[in-house]
C-alpha cells in the first residue's frame, strides 16, 4: 500500500514539473518526448518518441494501463446480444414477409392467367436472389454495424449516406411497417368476423395496437425481441410449408387442369405486368 501511494506521489510530482499553462492560465496538457518537451502552443526541443500526460497527474498511469490492455473502453456501444440462430431467424423473417401471403391473387388478377403469373414469380426470385447475393458480397467486405448507411457512405460519401438514412427511416421502413401490421390485422379480424367483411376501423386499430406492442418488445429488451422474432419466423415458415405440401398433393392426386391451359385468358398489359412485379 505504501509502495502504491509513493508511486502516486511521484507521478503527481512529475507532472506538476511537467505541466504548462495557456495565455489565461489554465494548465493544459504536454506532450514529453525522449530528447525533449512539446509545449501546448508550440514545440520546443528536440523531436523523439511520444507520451502524452495531462493536467491530472494520471496521463502516465493510464498511458500504462492501456498499454497493459486494463483500461476501460470509453465508447459507447450495444452489448452483442444476437446469437446465430436469432440472427439467421432475423434475416429470415425480415425476408419472408406478408407478400408471400397477400400478393399472390392480386397478381393472379393483374396478370390474367397461371402461367404469365408463375414467370413473374419466377423473375421476381431471380432478382432477390441477386439481391441477396449483392447483399452477403458487401456484409463480407465491411462488417462495420449500419447496413445500409455503411455501404453508402464507403461508396459515394456522407451526403447519400445521410438521404438514405433518412428516407429509410421516415418512409421505406414506416410505410413497410404500416402495410404487414395492415395486413396482420386483416387475416387477424377475419379470423372472428366471418359473416362479413371487418370494419375498417378494426383493423387499423388491431394495426396500431400490433405497431405499439413491437415498439414495446423491441425497447424493452434484445433478448424478448430476439424470442418473439423467433416464434414468429418459424410460424411463418411452417405456413409457407403447409401451402407448398398442399399445392404439392394437390398436383400429384392429379388436379392439373389449371397447368394444362396455363396461359389462356386476357393478355396482361405492359402497366398490368409492371404492377405485378
Amino acid at each position: 500500500m505504501r509502495d502504491k501511494i509513493t508511486q502516486l506521489f511521484c507521478l503527481q510530482k512529475n507532472a506538476c514539473k511537467n505541466n504548462t499553462t495557456d495565455n489565461r492560465g489554465h494548465n493544459v496538457p504536454i506532450k514529453v518526448t525522449s530528447n525533449g518537451t512539446t509545449g501546448a502552443n508550440g514545440s520546443f526541443g528536440a523531436e523523439g518518441p511520444e507520451t502524452e500526460t495531462d493536467s491530472s497527474g494520471t496521463g502516465g498511469m493510464r498511458k500504462s494501463l492501456e498499454r497493459k490492455g486494463s483500461a476501460p473502453n470509453d465508447a459507447v456501444h450495444l452489448q452483442r446480444r444476437v446469437g446465430l440462430f436469432s440472427g439467421v431467424a432475423l434475416i429470415v423473417g425480415t425476408m419472408i414477409g406478408s407478400g408471400i401471403f397477400v400478393s399472390p391473387s392480386g397478381l393472379l388478377v393483374r396478370t390474367g392467367s397461371v402461367g404469365v403469373s408463375f414467370i413473374i414469380w419466377l423473375a421476381c426470385g431471380l432478382l432477390s436472389l441477386l439481391g441477396a447475393l449483392a447483399y452477403a458480397e458487401l456484409g463480407t467486405m465491411n462488417t462495420s454495424s449500419g447496413a445500409e448507411w455503411a455501404y453508402f457512405m464507403d461508396a459515394f460519401g456522407p451526403a447519400p449516406a445521410f438521404l438514405f438514412s433518412w428516407v429509410s427511416t421516415l418512409v421505406l421502413k414506416p410505410s413497410q411497417m404500416a402495410i404487414i401490421c395492415l395486413s396482420f390485422a386483416q387475416y387477424a379480424v377475419e379470423a372472428f368476423v366471418t359473416e362479413c367483411d371487418p370494419p375498417t376501423s378494426v383493423v387499423k386499430m388491431v394495426a396500431l395496437l400490433a405497431i405499439v406492442m413491437i415498439l414495446f418488445v423491441n425497447c424493452y429488451s434484445v433478448n424478448l425481441g430476439m424470442a418473439v422474432q423467433n416464434i414468429f419466423t418459424a410460424a411463418k415458415l411452417v405456413a409457407v410449408l403447409i401451402v407448398i405440401c398442399g399445392g404439392a398433393w394437390k398436383l400429384f392426386q392429379g388436379n392439373t387442369q389449371h397447368l394444362s391451359n396455363a396461359f389462356s385468358g386476357d393478355t396482361p398489359t405492359l402497366g398490368a405486368v409492371a404492377t405485378a412485379f
